[in-house]
Parts: structure tokens; sequence; C-alpha cells
């Protein structure tokens, strides 16, 4: 089964949960209030027996009504008596104080009315009408409320359920990236095997005056391959002047950069101690994040056209800052956090993992933090590293 099957699954069975129990719920709020309805009709009946009925058996009649149907608290539904003009005439469950216009209007909003024919006096057989309005018990009250918290409970579910879910993906592409980083790591260990043989031929021969040049490229090509090597272990950090490490990798890029007016400086307070830039890093992996946002850089540069890039180093508070500033295309603001994502890549070419790697190696690895600090359509990008010194 798909993760997108499984996740619409998991949707469905939840929206099933959740339609039942609303269905079930409200057939027993419907039987319930049925069931009230029926109370107050007998109650309504029983008043207009006993008016009906009170003067050829007066006591007997009372001594029903007062004992089954009045005093007997089955039900606590608040219920009023009105007449025609809506005058309060009687009450049931409904403390004085609140017998005003408001609560007659309130209850026949809430239930139908329920009319019944009331001799008009004692020698006066004409009948009149009044009506029994009434609410709904505190029983229903809560029970209505019982939908929103198993729906509340449901959602809680799905929530978890997504959550998990989400989780299991990253854990899955957590081991992808490490699959894929050691894999890449075994397939470079061989032809830099062979190179390194033949370059000690070729030097024993002295049959080529680029020997020295490739065979720093082919040492490139081993330090390469032990950083995605390194990828998915714990690395091993030493403290580490990030000074002389910036250094390292702008000489690098500085020496292949192209044949066009580029250059990348490193800014740096001459008045600041050696020590002050010292963190605890993984050179391997740290100079690969580095050179990632140089050459990120300098694919943003404009049309193909010059290429300059600021790095201002300098010691801040528990740590060492680091702004890598651009002159590039920029970035719209919607897309300061997107740049990160796996495979988001603005050019034809690449599958967009360099800074996602990047933003690994420094917060995952070394417990620091990586974000666009400022950026401007046509002026450039400023990306800006902290990495604590403990």
């Amino acid at each position: 089964m798909t993760r997108n099957r499984l996740k619409w699954l998991i949707t469905v069975l939840v929206l099933v949960l959740a339609g039942a129990s609303w269905t079930v719920n409200k057939f027993l709020i419907d039987r319930i209030l049925q069931q009230e309805k029926e109370d107050v009709e007998l109650w309504a009946k029983a008043i207009e027996f006993n008016n009906t009925n009170l003067y050829s058996d007066p006591q007997a009649v009372l001594d029903f009504v007062s004992s089954e149907l009045i005093i007997k608290e089955r039900t606590r539904i608040p219920m009023i008596v009105v007449d025609e003009s809506d005058q309060i005439v009687a009450s049931r469950f409904v403390d004085p104080e609140d017998q005003t216009p408001e609560i007659v209007e309130k209850l026949r909003r809430l239930n139908p009315s329920i009319p019944i024919q009331i001799p008009a006096g004692l020698e006066d057989s004409t009948m009149t009408t009044q009506y029994v309005l009434y609410g709904e018990s505190d029983y229903i009250q809560l029970v209505r409320f019982v939908p929103l918290f198993q729906l509340g409970f449901v959602l809680i579910l799905l929530g978890i359920g997504w959550a998990s879910y989400q989780s299991i993906m990253q854990s899955e592409q957590s081991n992808l990236w490490v699959g894929m980083a050691k894999e890449a790591a075994h397939q470079l260990g061989t032809p830099i095997s062979g190179l390194y043989g033949w370059l000690a031929l070729m030097k024993e021969e002295r049959s080529s005056p680029y020997v020295d040049e490739m065979s720093q490229d082919v040492d490139r090509l081993k330090h390469i391959a032990e950083r995605f090597n390194k990828i998915g272990s714990t690395p091993e950090r030493v403290p580490t002047s990030l000074k002389r490490e910036l250094e390292h990798a702008l000489d690098y890029m500085n020496r292949r950069l192209p044949k066009k007016e580029a250059s990348i400086h490193l800014n740096v307070d001459s008045g600041t101690h050696e020590a002050l830039f010292e963190a605890p890093i993984n050179r391997e992996l740290l100079q690969w994040a580095f050179e990632n946002l140089m050459k990120n850089a300098l694919d943003a540069s404009q049309n193909g056209g010059a290429f300059q890039m600021d790095i201002l180093l300098k010691p801040v508070k528990s740590g060492v800052q680091i702004d890598f500033k651009d002159y590039g295309n920029g970035i719209d603001k919607k897309e300061w956090k997107e740049v990160f994502r796996p495979g988001f890549s603005t050019k034809k070419r690449g599958w967009g993992l360099g800074l996602t790697l990047t933003k690994r190696i420094i917060e995952e690895y070394h417990q620091g933090t990586i974000h666009v600090l400022v950026s401007e359509k046509g002026k450039g990008t400023t990306f800006r590293v902290f990495l604590p010194c403990d």
C-alpha cells in the first residue's frame, strides 16, 4: 500500500467514525426529545383534566395529579403555562425571577407550544385556551455537547495520526539520505583508489606537468567521499578556528571561479583574538556547508555577469556568527524558508539538495542555525550562520 493511499485510508476511517458518532448521538437526542415531549403532554393533559373535573371529585383528582404528576420530579424540564396574551399563569422548574417575556419567547423558539382547554371560571362553562411552553432538561443540554467532545477527540486522534505519519515520512527520508550518501561514498571509493595508482605511476615517470594539480583534485575527491560517509553517523567535532576553515574554503573556491570578474572576500576584525573564532566542528562537513553557500551564491549571480561575495565573520555571545552576502538575483520573501526544502531549486539543472545538506550539517551536526537574513530581488541575499562555541 502506497503512503498516499495509507494517508487517505486513515482520513476516510476517521471521517466515517466521526459521522457514525454524530448519527448515533442525533438519534439518541431525538428519542429523548420525543420522550420529554410526551412527558410534557401528559403533564398538560393532567392539568386540563384537573381543571375540568375539579368540581365532580376534587379531592381524588388533586391527590392523583399532585402525587403522580406534579410533585414527583421525573424529569426536570422547565415549563410554563401562558394565556392567549402570553401572560404566565403557571410554571414548573422556572425560578420566579426568570418568569419574564424573554423566557416565553425563548421556550416558544425551542419547542412547539401545547394548547390546553381551561374553564373560564367556577360558574362559567366557557373554555379558554392556554398554552404550555417547555424547554430542555439539563440532561439533554449535556447530551448535545457529547458530539462536540467526540469530534474533538477524533480531531486529536487525527492530529496524532498525522504527526506520526509525518514522523515516519521524515524518518524514511532521513534513511534515504543516509543510504544515498553511503552509496555515493562507496561508488567514489573505487575510482579514487584507481586514480591514486595511476598518479603514482605518472609521478615515477614524470610524464605530465599537471600531475600535482591532478593529485590535488584526487585528494579532493577523497575528501568528498569522506563527507558523504559521515552523513548519518555522529561526526567527531574538535575545537577549530572558523577563520582558518573559511580561508581554506575561500582558497579552494577562488582557484576555481570562472575566468571572469569574480571574487569572494572574507571580512574579519583584525583586532579580534584568534581564540574567539574557535568552535567545536567537523572540518570535512562544515567546509562542505561553506562551499555549498558559496556555490549557491555563484549560481545566483545575475545573468552570468560579474560575481562578488562578502563573508563577514565575527564572534558573538556564546558563539560565532558568519554572514554570506552575495549580489545576485535575490529571493522572494515567501521562499526564504523554502530554499532549504529538499528539491527546491530555481535552476533548470540540479536536484536542489545543496542548501538542504548545508542546513542539516549546521543545525543537526553542529547545533547551530542558518536562515535568510535579508534578500531583495535584483540586489542579492545574505545567509546568516551561527555556530555555538560549546
